[in-house]
């Protein structure tokens, strides 16, 4: 009953910090137009290094299939205490109520550049976490607290599957923010890896969830943080004004 009432009041004050942000600098048409945009645009804009990227997620992924299985008993061996409670630590940095209500208290308290950064920080996990939503639904994968299989798929069921994961996408959806605005990556992104970690070992995930959350996550980091300068979208009392500049 505490953790629900604790959780509650986090969403509330959640839910406050997305109304000023919204009202403030038009957080929902970013989210729903400008980021959606702004993706093929950072694809052409760097076609070499988005095949990179792309090609180097999928030959990892497929690496990591055959293996998954693996790895994941491995993680799990060692099942003391501590251990329990250091990936029960590390997995609230990948929970979303506790990180937007972290991210709520940043907009909240701090200077100019701290609301900036939490809302660029709501932006990547809002639409991270559509698009997570999305691939769940679609392939449907059995996470391995219900099945020993790692090839087993029930698609378009629309249940809270497993490829990819979520905690993933947010640990690094915040970590590659942070790092970039701060320069704090040896933090963050140590964090963000046992996050990720953490999901495995808590038989919530396979590996390559992780590492698929994983680039989504920092993907729409960058996609937040991305700046047209041809592009202007404003929000007023009376709706959205588009204006374009080729």
């Amino acid at each position: 009953m505490k953790l629900n009432l604790k959780k509650t009041s986090m969403v509330a004050l959640f839910l406050c910090v997305c109304f000023v942000v919204q009202a403030e600098e038009g957080l929902l048409s970013r989210v729903f137009f400008n980021d959606f945009v702004y993706v093929p645009k950072i694809i052409s804009e760097n076609p070499l290094q988005s095949c990179v990227v792309l090609g180097t997620t999928a030959l990892v992924t497929a690496v990591l299939m055959p293996n998954d299985k693996a790895i994941l008993k491995a993680l799990q061996k060692n099942t003391t205490p501590a251990y329990k409670t250091f990936f029960d630590v590390f997995n609230t940095f990948g929970d979303g109520v506790y990180v937007l209500s972290a991210d709520a208290v940043l907009f909240l308290v701090g200077g100019e550049k701290e609301k900036r950064v939490a809302s660029k920080i709501l932006e990547s996990i809002a639409v991270g976490g559509a698009v997570t939503y999305v691939g769940k639904s679609i392939v449907g994968r059995v996470r391995p607290s219900q099945t020993d299989n790692a090839y087993k798929y029930n698609m378009f069921t629309f249940k809270d599957a497993s490829m990819s994961s979520g905690h993933s996408m947010v640990a690094f959806a915040w970590a590659t923010i942070i790092a970039d605005e701060y320069g704090l990556w040896y933090v963050t992104y140590p964090i963000a890896v046992l996050t990720g970690v953490a999901r495995v070992y808590k038989n919530a995930h396979w590996p390559s969830d992780v590492l698929v959350g994983a680039v989504i996550g920092t993907f729409f980091a960058k996609v937040a943080e991305y700046e047209n300068k041809d592009m202007q979208l404003s929000y007023n009392i009376n709706g959205f004004a588009l204006n374009y500049k080729f």
